[in-house]
């Protein structure tokens, strides 16, 4: 595939004048599909001629990007909801509340998979520590400091999952759910 190189000049926005627009075209076909296929197409012959200047550089970087408070229940960005095409499924989940009662095992994997959805708070109960079976029955790995230091199971939950959701509350206690806590339906 050929690059053409045409010179022009274009206001493309208020402070941003371009010089030269370039076209490429599939010889086979004339033209391409569709956008996407396009954009990539051109993604892909830019980085070619990147990489020659620098191995491993690459166009797309998805860097993370931070929200406040204000905009999202995360800390960054949920990209993985829009590249899957599951916006109006991941909107069910915007439930206020939602307790997991027990976190030593399978309540540790329920978290894993909640603290990823746009719930609004996560309320974690359990009284006890974060010990060595623990790690074993846990999502992600926990190092020999950490288990040397015996966090309580919910300080330990709620520190690993607050990097990523803000609305992670821990209870370190045993019992049910309060009766001030509504569950959501």
């Amino acid at each position: 595939m050929e690059i053409a190189i045409i010179p022009s000049r274009i206001k493309a926005a208020e402070n941003v004048t371009v010089n030269h627009q370039f076209s490429s075209k599939p010889v086979v076909i004339g033209a391409f599909p569709n956008y996407y296929d396009k954009m990539t197409a051109y993604a892909n012959i830019l980085t070619s001629h990147a990489e020659a200047l620098e191995p491993g550089v690459k166009a797309q970087t998805f860097p993370p990007i931070p929200t406040s408070e204000d905009e999202s229940i995360f800390q960054y960005l949920d990209t993985a909801t829009s590249r899957a095409g599951i916006g109006a499924i991941n909107a069910k989940l915007e439930l206020g509340k939602v307790a997991i009662v027990g976190v030593g095992g399978t309540g540790a994997y329920v978290l894993d998979l909640v603290s990823k959805t746009p719930v609004k708070e996560i309320h974690l109960f359990d009284g006890d520590f974060f010990l060595n079976h623990n790690a074993f029955r846990a999502p992600g790995a926990a190092s020999l400091e950490e288990l040397n230091a015996r966090p309580k199971k919910v300080a330990y939950l709620k520190e690993r999952y607050s990097k990523m959701h803000r609305g992670i509350v821990s209870h370190d206690r045993y019992g049910t759910v309060s009766p001030k806590l509504p569950v959501s339906h």
